[in-house]
């Protein structure tokens, strides 16, 4: 299955690409669901209204490129510029909403997302950390994009694949989960066999019980070759 910070438009096409039929966690945890199976549970977890306007409020004082909340299926763009992902203006026309989102929104947003200069993401988090801690989760995503995902205080990837693979019949010692950077740190450390991607960052290759091949070296199938598919 899937686990990704991105909201589902952004990732269904490689859930249809590869035949799925599992969950799918997006927005790094906070929402966990069943495209093809409108009968499982799953849950979305969102940032309260309040609590969001908080966080416009505050990154009036930050050097940000975009801001972009998503609501439901809906997504609130600031600014419709080269900082918003291609298929992210692919989506229906009529879910896509620009102008500020303090301004727009009208219910409980499941993420924001910030656009900064790489250099100043560390900066950004530390600030974060210093006015939200304990109210928001905020995590990076992988290249090419610049931006900081932010959800409710207490999910990541972790929290919803150990509610997936239960529901599944599993426990999380029968996982093996593959990841290359921040938000994929607690999933990695909590799976039976948690792998770092090739490309993947210092940090996250020390969390990781395995170091495959990298993303654009077909790191996951080798791995599940020699130690699955072989075995």
């Amino acid at each position: 299955m899937i686990a990704t910070g991105r909201p589902y438009r952004m990732s269904q096409q490689f859930y249809k690409e590869l035949r799925l039929d599992t969950p799918i966690v997006n927005f790094n945890g906070a929402y966990l669901h069943h495209p093809t199976n409108t009968r499982y549970e799953g849950f979305r977890q969102n940032i309260a209204l309040k609590t969001a306007h908080d966080v416009f409020d505050f990154a009036k004082t930050l050097d940000l490129n975009n801001i972009i909340a998503e609501v439901d299926e809906s997504v609130y763009i600031w600014k419709n510029d080269q900082s918003v992902p291609q298929n992210m203006r692919e989506a229906d026309p009529r879910l896509i909403h620009y102008g500020a989102p303090s301004q727009l929104i009208q219910s409980d947003p499941t993420a924001l997302m910030f656009s900064a200069n790489n250099q100043q993401l560390a900066t950004i988090k530390a600030q974060l950390d210093s006015a939200f801690a304990g109210v928001i989760e905020h995590r990076s995503w992988g290249k090419p994009y610049e931006y900081l995902e932010l959800t409710k205080s207490g999910l990541n990837k972790a929290v919803a694949l150990r509610q997936a693979a239960s529901d599944l019949g599993f426990s999380m010692a029968d996982v093996i989960a593959f990841g290359d950077a921040d938000n994929d740190w607690e999933m990695l450390a909590e799976a039976g066999i948690g792998v770092a991607m090739g490309n993947a960052d210092a940090e996250t290759k020390r969390i990781a019980n395995e170091i495959t091949l990298s993303n654009e070296e077909d790191g996951i199938a080798a791995f599940l070759t020699a130690n699955v598919l072989n075995k």
